[in-house]
């Protein structure tokens, strides 16, 4: 009788556990990881999602940024050169549930999710 009590309360303590483990699943797959190669120099602004800004990166300079997505939109970051404001589409379509681990280099115009 002893040992079934032992397991039962076992088992009912891993459930704040796996509650734990089912929520932080749950953030992650909401989320983009995004690295962005600088190929510009300049300050990057991210459009979309839940908006972020990357200060400056020097030329070649690699940052990772984690971006929550709230529902269906497009990824795009904006950023000037020579006082002219350039926009690039980093992901055409994103959604809930889309979990993406990427690398992104500013400066070549192509969406990661082009060819899908």
């Amino acid at each position: 009788m002893k040992a079934k009590r032992i397991s039962i309360g076992l088992i009912l303590s891993n459930i704040p556990i796996a509650i734990f483990y089912f929520f932080i699943i749950v953030v992650l797959i909401n989320t983009l990881r995004i690295t962005f190669v600088n190929k510009t120099g300049q300050t990057i602004e991210i459009i979309g999602a839940k908006p972020k800004t990357i200060d400056k990166l020097d030329q070649h300079e690699k940052k990772t940024v984690w971006i929550g997505i709230n529902g269906d939109s497009t990824l795009e970051i904006e950023y000037y050169i020579c006082n002219t404001k350039k926009r690039e589409v980093v992901y055409v379509y994103i959604t809930s549930s889309m979990r993406q681990i990427e690398t992104y280099k500013i400066g070549l115009n192509k969406p990661i999710d082009e060819s899908f």
